[in-house]
């Protein structure tokens, strides 16, 4: 997938977002922050073909990318390092955006003012705070959803139940493949524009970092993404520096668990079990010694008042994730929030975006 860039008549339409730092010691977002963010979003060529009605994983270059919604995207003047983020069930890329981009983040900052030294809050938002981040949020394809009673919605794999996330989960596996593949195919062209973008004052030769993240279906996912081991088998896994989800749970479990618990292999070698256990359950072809991508910081967060996805779903995915060798895993439990981000959920994101592309903004 090759982006283009904004047409022309786009851009006379489109007013120019510039950042703004928030003055220290204001409560509220500047105007700027306020202002609804304008839609900076490249399209994607994509290669038309027929698919087989049940793709290998492996093929993702021939997954008819074009059922897929070109991506919500913020493009900063200078181009270091990318997030991606995935909506979560009756969202699409630009409604999380739009959510997402203007949500406002509580930043504490020491006061230079009293001894002992005070903690001063001020809110600004994740473009202010990362402004040479680009902003990639995709949209899933739609399909019949069956919690919606069949209505189409964008959604990355169909659900059936919000009570009880294993009911359908057979029919789940058509979605799970096309947007394995959808994703594939996205991220590395995510890639190629990081590396493209050295002469424009980017990182560029192969440096440039990608964090993916998702909120409820999109956290759902994304664990998928990681569980596959296409991010090992394509190169991609040493450009993907972390992974952040929210209010998600973790599709297959069971059958994952029971796979790994009638497993005798060591750590590493658990790995490869689980990615070999779900493309049993997909139906797709595995890459010989390809494991799970669990080597780089995971941040995870659910709303202890969540009534859509039970935040027990969110502790037992953490518990298979480390059970398969995942070291660095954050699990934080917000109380007062519901099915939402939540404050801890967006200070942890910025502390990990901070950490692993190790910029220091704010």
């Amino acid at each position: 997938m090759t982006p283009t860039s904004v047409t022309s008549s786009q851009k006379k339409s489109l007013a120019v977002w510039k950042l703004h730092e928030v003055k220290a010691g204001t409560s509220s977002i500047s105007n700027v922050a306020q202002r609804k963010h304008p839609v900076i979003s490249n399209s994607y060529t994509h290669e038309i073909i027929h698919p087989n009605p049940n793709p290998s994983i492996k093929d993702a270059h021939l997954i008819m990318s074009s059922e897929y919604p070109d991506p919500f995207i913020i493009h900063p003047e200078k181009h270091e390092n990318t997030l991606v983020l995935l909506h979560g069930t009756s969202m699409t890329g630009e409604s999380l955006a739009d959510a997402f981009l203007n949500y406002p983040i509580p930043i504490s900052s020491a006061s230079q003012t009293t001894s002992p030294t005070p903690l001063t809050t001020t809110h600004t938002t994740l473009p202010l705070i990362f402004p040479t981040l680009r902003l990639v949020f995709p949209t899933g394809k739609q399909r019949t959803t069956t919690v919606f009673n069949g209505a189409l919605t964008n959604a990355w794999f169909d659900i059936h139940a919000f009570h009880d996330r294993t009911i359908g989960e057979v029919e789940a596996c058509v979605g799970v493949r096309e947007s394995l593949a959808f994703l594939h195919s996205l991220l590395l062209s995510e890639i190629s524009l990081l590396d493209q973008n050295e002469g424009a004052g980017g990182e560029g030769g192969g440096k440039g970092g990608i964090v993916i993240g998702g909120f409820s279906q999109g956290c759902a996912m994304l664990v998928m993404l990681l569980l596959s081991g296409l991010l090992e088998s394509t190169g991609i896994k040493g450009r993907v520096k972390g992974f952040v989800g929210m209010s998600g749970w973790m599709p297959f479990r069971l059958q994952i668990q029971d796979v790994l618990s009638s497993s005798h292999s060591g750590i590493q070698d658990r790995r490869g079990v689980a990615c070999t256990a779900l493309h049993g359950i997909l139906g797709t072809e595995g890459q010989e010694g390809v494991s799970a991508s669990v080597d780089v910081p995971m941040f995870f967060t659910h709303g202890v008042e969540d009534q859509k996805v039970k935040m027990e779903w969110s502790r037992e995915m953490t518990e298979v994730l480390r059970g398969v060798g995942a070291e660095e895993v954050e699990m934080v439990e917000m109380e007062g929030v519901g099915h939402w981000f939540g404050d801890e959920g967006m200070v942890g994101l910025v502390g990990l975006l901070r950490r692993v592309l190790a910029r220091e903004e704010v």
